[in-house]
């Protein structure tokens, strides 16, 4: 289905909103199977089997791009390669509970 509605929309058949509308689709989730299928391919659509781990230093480099660059969470999403906003929210709320540690951590290079 998620391949199918993109393809609908890559061949001008619909506007987002409209397949969004018509197959009751979250429009946030059209622009991450979106982003996931350009950044993956159809195997980038397949749901994960399991956790995926990330490095400390992705996750502060991710967290400082959301949180002191103003990048999208989708942006972020992206060029991380994180599998979910839910999962970047996480560590935004994690280093910025420890205000005085984030701005530490903000202020060293990547």
């Amino acid at each position: 289905m998620k391949l199918h509605n993109l393809q609908l929309f890559e061949e001008g058949h619909y506007s987002i909103n409209e397949l969004c509308e018509r197959f009751s689709i979250d429009h946030q989730t059209f622009h991450r199977w979106k982003m996931k299928f350009e950044a993956g391919g159809r195997e980038g659509l397949q749901e994960a089997t399991s956790c995926k781990s990330y490095s400390k230093k992705l996750k502060l480099a991710a967290v400082k791009d959301y949180i002191q660059r103003n990048y999208s969470q989708m942006e972020v999403l992206a060029k991380y390669g994180i599998s979910s906003t839910s999962v970047l929210k996480r560590w935004a709320k994690k280093y910025t509970s420890h205000r005085r540690n984030l701005s530490e951590l903000l202020k060293k290079p990547i």
